[in-house]
């Protein structure tokens, strides 16, 4: 078997390399167009709902104001989580102890605490 430019002429090589970079230009330079005009697309989709007049049936009526339940309840919530953030227990893995088992055979028992909380 030889190598040699003879084999890549005989066997159309320099052609198909031609038409595959000529392929790949041109795929790259729809791409960057694409990325290029995408913003004007959507500010024009977004011109074109903005000039329709929406229904009664979707205007939202006026927000009810909260009972002092409700208010204290969603206290609480941002509290609790504030706390649990600033403690650094939401994202910390951990592993229940078994005795002697291998670590291999507690992967299906390790959990995150984030998972624990009552609050999701």
């Amino acid at each position: 078997m030889s190598v040699g430019w003879e084999n890549v002429v005989a066997g159309n090589g320099v052609g198909l390399a031609l038409s595959g970079i000529t392929i790949i230009f041109l795929s790259l330079l729809f791409i960057s167009i694409f990325i290029r005009l995408l913003p004007r697309f959507l500010a024009l989709i977004d011109a074109s709902s903005r000039d329709r007049p929406v229904p009664a049936s979707q205007v939202a009526s006026k927000p009810q104001a909260l009972s002092e339940a409700e208010k204290e309840a969603v206290i609480a919530l941002v509290l609790h989580l504030e706390l649990e953030y600033q403690s650094g227990e939401s994202g910390r893995v951990t592993l229940r102890p078994q005795g002697s088992r291998s670590i291999w055979g507690s992967s299906a028992r390790m959990r995150s605490l984030s998972s624990w909380s009552h609050h999701a």
